[in-house]
């Protein structure tokens, strides 16, 4: 039994509470909400925790992650729910995500193009501007590097000052560069580039990796590597991946990368996965589906 759902409004106590059913407990609408959540435990799902904290019935100021868990009992099967008080996690990532909402949402009305890059190349985000000023669709250049579409006079000189970006803890720079647009022509345009960081101050990492369905083979970039502390180059098997998580996290994972590869579902999510080191520390993972010529889903 919950011990948030212990008192209700009558005072009840956690200790009054034992032996009595959910209905003398619950309001009609918890009671409908805690039987759905528990019909999808199974032999299969043995573990559920909760996409999204819920507040305390008796402190609405306090936000509660459930983990429920399903136990074999002498008298046959019973559910084990805990919850652990998230509040100051989930009034941080309130607050990230009403950032990075106003963030995106002035990246993708600026008149100028933008673009987010990783610090392996590869490309994170663009907008609408800069998809025009290189005659490229949003899905034609993520996923791809910036490389691939500068001069290739350009790519070395641009790089060097990347690097002295990072070696001398400047934070940004700008040069004059050229584009390959998508008609075969050459396009002009000055380039001002900035790390950007996160709420510390420190270099905003982003990581990207890709899961061949075909070959269950999960390759990550060399920033990813660097993050997690693997050599460069690693490659698993999803199995192994979902191993690197502890057992909450990872059902929350499969969980959505289930709904996925269901119907393309995208996520974003924050958990803990263990380093090369044995350390387990918070990461933010943001995915989707990748789809061949037919539609199908064949990579994550």
């Amino acid at each position: 039994m919950p011990v948030w759902h212990a008192r209700g409004p009558d005072g009840t106590t956690p200790e009054a509470c034992i032996g009595r059913p959910l209905d003398d407990l619950l309001t009609p609408p918890e009671l409908v909400g805690i039987r759905l959540q528990l019909g999808r435990l199974s032999a299969e799902q043995p573990l559920l925790v909760d996409p999204e904290p819920r507040t305390a019935p008796d402190d609405p100021g306090i936000w509660i992650e459930w983990v429920d868990r399903l136990v074999s009992g002498p008298d046959g099967d019973e559910v084990l729910s805990v919850g652990r008080n998230v509040t100051d996690r989930h009034e941080a990532e309130m607050e990230l995500r009403e950032s990075e909402h106003r963030a995106r949402l002035a990246m993708a009305r600026a008149p100028i193009g933008m673009e987010i890059v990783s610090l392996d190349g590869h490309l994170v985000d663009v907008n609408n501007a800069f998809c025009r000023f290189v005659g490229r669709t949003r899905d034609d250049l993520i996923g791809t590097t910036w490389q691939e579409i500068a001069h290739p006079d350009d790519v070395e000189p641009d790089q060097q000052r990347i690097d002295a970006m990072v070696e001398e803890g400047r934070n940004s720079y700008e040069m004059e560069k050229r584009y390959l647009h998508a008609d075969g022509t050459i396009r002009w345009g000055h380039l001002a580039g900035a790390y950007v960081r996160d709420l510390a101050g420190s270099i905003a990492h982003l990581g990207g990796w890709a899961w061949d369905l075909q070959t269950d083979t999960v390759v990550w970039s060399d920033v990813m590597c660097r993050i997690l502390g693997f050599p460069t180059g690693s490659q698993m098997t999803y199995r192994q991946v979902m191993d690197l998580h502890p057992d909450d996290d990872r059902a929350v994972i499969e969980a959505a990368v289930d709904a996925c590869l269901a119907d393309g579902t995208p996520w974003d999510i924050e958990h803990l996965i263990r380093w090369a080191d044995g350390e387990l520390r918070w990461v933010r993972a943001v995915g989707e589906a990748g789809r061949d010529a037919e539609g199908r889903i064949v990579r994550l």
